[in-house]
């Protein structure tokens, strides 16, 4: 199973296709009973105003029209440092991200930040 990341523009964010990407994913969410693979990571500072979304494997599953009307591309996990959690159970980043390697620097995913920047990390649930 694949990790699938979305791009969202500025202007994408401005006209409520972010929101609408993450109020859908939510329904799912809770609708699959909130499945402990299932996440939703944002990177925490935008590159050239585009800002990837990035779906962990277990999300295809319930997410994948999404993936497809945005136009997701499969990827390698992201960088744990460079993500903040949008939604999945409290832990998420520990298990999804922990366990796999950081991609390679030029990838076009992430650099690793500099040593002594701290980390963002949110853990916003969805409840019913």
């Amino acid at each position: 199973m694949h990790w699938f990341y979305v791009v969202i523009t500025e202007d994408s964010v401005a006209e409520g296709r972010y929101h609408r990407l993450c109020r859908l994913f939510q329904k799912r969410f809770i609708s699959a009973g909130a499945p402990t693979d299932m996440a939703l990571f944002a990177e925490t500072s935008p590159h050239d105003r585009v800002r990837k979304v990035y779906f962990s494997p277990g999300s295809a599953p319930f997410v994948q029209d999404l993936i497809d009307d945005h136009e997701g591309k499969p990827c390698t996990h992201p960088s744990r440092e460079g993500v903040t959690l949008v939604f999945g159970v409290p832990g998420a980043e520990d298990r999804l991200l922990k366990a796999a390697p950081w991609p390679k620097e030029g990838v076009g995913l992430y650099e690793k930040k500099k040593q002594g920047q701290a980390s963002r990390y949110s853990a916003a649930v969805a409840t019913a």
